[in-house]
């Protein structure tokens, strides 16, 4: 897939940066595989799009994801760069025109379930909602069990103005299946293989992975989905009986006051020993992440300067919260 001369592939999908053999032996005298060296080329990414990547079935070996078992191209490749025999070409073109057509209807129907689960609830009832509740997941089954079931636990009449979601990082198979059992919460995935670099030696891949996840969401229910306002938890929270409350009342005050920059509902000292005042809420210079809402109008400012890990600090920089201050409760709702 990398031999770039003439008679091999009219489209090469990996860069030859390695002895991939030439013209005057038909590519035999390429070296052992490995001492070759490659990466994608430019093309192969339009070729086969990020956005398709969540919908291919992905292969594990050792509990880690390898890839998938095929891949789903735009356009018929063993027809660009041909293969050996008439009839396996007929045949892979059938294939590929099933796939597409699979495929488009695939991405139609994921393309409007935002729209079409939840939100056509809202518009029938003639409601704005007040945010989305999105719930960010990626492999801990238990733990977004026992979240959701928070959640629902306290469903009321301001519920109903809170669409949820969940997203998960990554192909696990088991959390997928079992955020899709949930009727009454739309399903997202972000699926990136990517291979990741970090800054420094030794540095966990994870920050990284969860900040590209963090941005994939915001990005996609800001401004593919247009909410206004958007509430993050963790897969390792629960939620309070006044949760929905909380966060309908604190959405009415950033609205008036924009030196509110973010609204949590968690209290790094919220123990019992440290909070007593349930009613308790207090201005913040620094961010306490856990459970925390923000506006679109803030998100257009962070979206263009997203970090590639340890977002959270980032935010508590002065640089990006320009002295606007945090709400955090004494008595943690989450």
């Amino acid at each position: 897939m990398a031999q770039d001369f003439v008679g091999s592939n009219n489209i090469y999908l990996l860069l030859p940066n390695g002895q991939f053999g030439n013209r005057h032996q038909g590519g035999k005298d390429h070296a052992s595989v490995r001492y070759v060296y490659t990466c994608l080329s430019l093309i192969t990414r339009f070729l086969y799009p990020k956005d398709d990547d969540c919908l291919l079935d992905y292969l594990s070996e050792d509990g880690q994801s390898i890839g998938p078992t095929w891949y789903m191209p735009t356009i018929p490749m063993v027809l660009v760069n041909s293969s050996e025999g008439y009839d396996l070409i007929i045949a892979l073109s059938a294939a590929f025109i099933y796939i597409q057509i699979w495929l488009f209807r695939t991405q139609f129907c994921y393309a409007d379930r935002l729209a079409l689960k939840g939100a056509q609830n809202v518009v029938n009832k003639l409601e704005v909602p007040v945010a989305a509740v999105v719930v960010m997941a990626c492999n801990r089954l238990n733990y977004l069990e026992r979240i959701i079931e928070s959640i629902l636990k306290y469903q009321c009449s301001v519920a109903s103005k809170f669409l949820l979601l969940i997203s998960q990082d990554g192909p696990n198979e088991n959390l997928k299946h079992k955020a899709l059992s949930y009727n009454q919460i739309t399903y997202m995935q972000h699926m990136d293989f990517e291979l990741v670099q970090t800054e420094r030696p030794g540095e966990l891949i994870a920050y990284y992975k969860i900040a590209s996840h963090y941005k994939w969401v915001l990005d996609r229910l800001f401004y593919k989905h247009n909410f206004t306002r958007v509430i993050i938890l963790e897969d390792d929270m629960e939620s309070s009986p006044d949760f929905f409350d909380y966060f309908e009342a604190a959405a009415t005050l950033m609205d008036k006051d924009r030196t509110i920059m973010a609204v949590s509902s968690g209290n790094d000292n919220g123990q019992k020993q440290f909070a007593h005042y349930l009613k308790g809420l207090y201005r913040s210079d620094l961010f306490p992440g856990l459970g925390w809402m923000l506006t679109k109008v803030t998100w257009d400012e962070l979206s263009l300067k997203w970090p590639k890990a340890y977002w959270d600090d980032v935010l508590r920089l002065k640089e990006n919260h320009k002295d606007r201050q945090f709400i955090h409760l004494e008595v943690c709702r989450t």
